[in-house]
């Protein structure tokens, strides 16, 4: 489920966790494409062997994944717009992994709620 940051640009600057929401986007992406080349099976699909700097940059990427979501944890959006933008990130970064969970089913049903309708404050 895509969704767009609809906030203003001013109040975006104000609300500190776009910046944690774009940190811990790059980070998954990276983190995505890290896995890919130190994945010994994609790698023989590839013909290709995975290599100590491909497990480095797994690693790496690995520990940035997880520093930025610890950052995205720690930031309070300061917002309306800012709390849909973490709760949609939520349900976009973790909806292939947890559909069936309770907690994951709340991120849908808060997103889906008026109050967070339109995402400004």
């Amino acid at each position: 489920m895509e969704t767009k940051m609809t906030e203003p640009l001013d109040r975006r600057a104000a609300d500190p966790i776009f910046a944690a929401i774009a940190r811990h986007r790059a980070a998954d992406a990276a983190l995505g494409a890290a896995s890919m080349r130190a994945d010994d099976i994609a790698a023989k699909e590839e013909g290709r062997e995975v290599t100590d700097a491909d497990r480095a940059a797994h690693e790496a990427a690995l520990a940035e994944d997880d520093a930025a979501l610890e950052a995205l944890l720690a930031t309070d959006p300061t917002t309306l717009g800012g709390l849909r933008a973490l709760v949609a990130h939520f349900v976009k970064t973790e909806g292939d992994l947890a559909s069936d969970d309770p907690s994951y089913r709340c991120l849908e049903t808060l997103l889906r709620s008026p109050l967070l309708a339109t995402g400004v404050a």
